[in-house]
């Protein structure tokens, strides 16, 4: 396709199943993206409780293939969720595209890429399949405590998405994961860290000098009522703001579960944040 007159930008469309509208058009924004190589339904990536989507755009150079992109998209909206590139020239990153289900049993799901022209241990073409997780601890970040085991015994775990905390990243958030199923969830940031923990309701209280709650509250995705199903991204926009260059804070999740120690809630693990 050529959208914007970019010719090979490429294209990708999700049709509904019921009517056959279109829910949600991807363009590529280069000559030569080739958004739309490889599609795919990954399953509910951002613990919304709906199905999210994946597109490969190979980002071919002309007459050389590019180090290709991978990106995935919010079904609910279609907002872009993570972007993954290519490492090499001439890979084709991107060339195909599928879910991986939990592959690290992080209670986040997975996905795996193809990039069939991948050269590993200098074999020409011999082709690589990755697979991503959504989350991780970047660099600037690092986790401490322990989170307190709610329904079936799961503990929540804290990570972060979107890349870096670096300054001006709108893309940066929290994730929780292994919570109960349906369950509603609060982020609370602090000032300061409080090691070891402070018991609150038999559950660690992690956090010290200034609390806040990140408002709004999130739904966990995953089995209602099921013991560590629970996931879901919460996006933590990090202002354009060099004022905030090494400023430490820390997060820390509370879940709403009768499963706990204290009947009411259970908590994950806190993280330290240093922005970027």
């Amino acid at each position: 396709a050529t959208p914007g007159g970019l010719i090979r930008a490429g294209q990708a469309r999700a049709f509904s199943g019921g009517t056959g509208a279109v829910l949600f058009t991807f363009d590529g924004t280069a000559g030569d993206d080739q958004v739309g190589a490889s599609v795919a339904g990954p399953g509910d990536l951002d613990g919304d409780g709906i199905p999210d989507l994946l597109g490969g755009a190979l980002l071919n150079a002309p007459f050389s293939p590019g180090p290709g992109q991978v990106r995935a998209h919010s079904g609910a909206n279609g907002t872009p969720l993570l972007t993954v590139n290519g490492s090499g020239p001439i890979t084709v990153f991107g060339f195909s595209v599928a879910g991986a289900g939990d592959a690290n049993a992080d209670g986040v799901s997975d996905f795996v890429v193809g990039a069939p022209r991948m050269d590993p241990s200098g074999l020409a073409d011999a082709g690589r399949a990755t697979v991503f997780s959504l989350v991780g601890i970047p660099p600037g970040a690092s986790a401490y405590g322990s989170g307190c085991a709610g329904t079936g015994g799961a503990v929540p775990r804290i990570s972060t998405y979107g890349g870096p905390p670096s300054t001006g990243n709108g893309g940066f958030g929290f994730a929780v994961s292994r919570g109960l199923g349906g369950a509603v969830a609060f982020l609370f940031l602090g000032t300061a860290p409080l090691v070891p923990g402070f018991s609150w309701g038999g559950c660690d209280q992690l956090l010290s000098g200034l609390i806040l709650r990140v408002e709004p509250p999130a739904t966990l995705g995953g089995t209602a009522g099921a013991g560590g199903a629970g996931f879901r991204l919460k996006g933590v926009p990090v202002p354009p703001d060099a004022s905030l260059l090494g400023l430490v804070v820390h997060f820390h999740w509370l879940i709403l579960d009768p499963g706990s120690p204290n009947g009411s809630f259970t908590t994950s693990d806190a993280l330290s944040v240093t922005v970027l």
